[in-house]
């Protein structure tokens, strides 16, 4: 299994023949895309993808 974080979704066709070149007889199976991610690990993104402001996860807030 392979998670990539691309800007373009035509990135991960250059990623399919690396990984083809490397690793001869992997085969992808399967493919899943997030067109936009608004939250990563606690914190909100804008339209660039980079951090605006941060929402403490439960894991992590003091009891």
């Amino acid at each position: 299994m392979v998670t990539l974080w691309v800007r373009d979704y035509l990135e991960v066709q250059g990623h399919e023949r690396e990984l083809a070149a490397r690793a001869p007889g992997s085969t992808v199976v399967a493919r899943q895309a997030v067109v936009r991610t608004y939250k990563r690990l606690g914190h909100l993104l804008d339209e660039s993808g980079r951090s605006r402001s941060v929402v403490p996860l439960p894991l992590w807030r003091e009891a």
